[in-house]
């Protein structure tokens, strides 16, 4: 009966826009890794010049970083040494377009993994905790 009542059940989304720190990621990670796994955030940082696109799955997530501008370009060494010293394993790959983009796959619960993208962004970007962040995305309603 319950899985018939609740068979046609759809997840409500929600665009999200907003300014906050490193501690909002906790709260942002958990609604991306939803069994739907339809959500995207971008993180933008450095006075929105640099950003991170994050996408999830109830198993974990996706930082990808993509190296399509100069700016871009010239952090790639900088976000591979962050992953290095992380022990994050990074993957190259290509977009439909031939865009290359820089892919790092983390499994865990969203606590743990906040804690990984906050020290990923510290490292990689020097993101600190008082540092203003903003928030893009579709995930699901809170």
């Amino acid at each position: 009966m319950f899985k018939n009542l609740f068979s046609g059940f759809r997840p409500k989304f929600e665009s999200i826009s907003k300014i906050g720190s490193t501690s909002d990621i906790e709260v942002y990670l958990p609604r991306l890794m939803h069994p739907s796994g339809h959500g995207f955030l971008a993180i933008k940082f450095n006075e929105q010049e640099d950003f991170i696109q994050l996408s999830g799955s109830p198993e974990g997530i996706q930082i990808d970083f993509p190296l399509i501008t100069p700016r871009q370009k010239e952090l790639e060494n900088t976000i591979r040494a962050a992953c290095n010293s992380l022990s994050l394993q990074l993957t190259d790959s290509k977009g439909s377009d031939g865009a290359r983009f820089l892919d790092i796959n983390l499994d865990g619960e969203a606590n743990q993994l906040a804690i990984i993208v906050q020290k990923f962004l510290s490292q990689a970007f020097s993101v600190s905790s008082t540092s203003k962040l903003f928030f893009d995305g579709q995930l699901i309603a809170a």
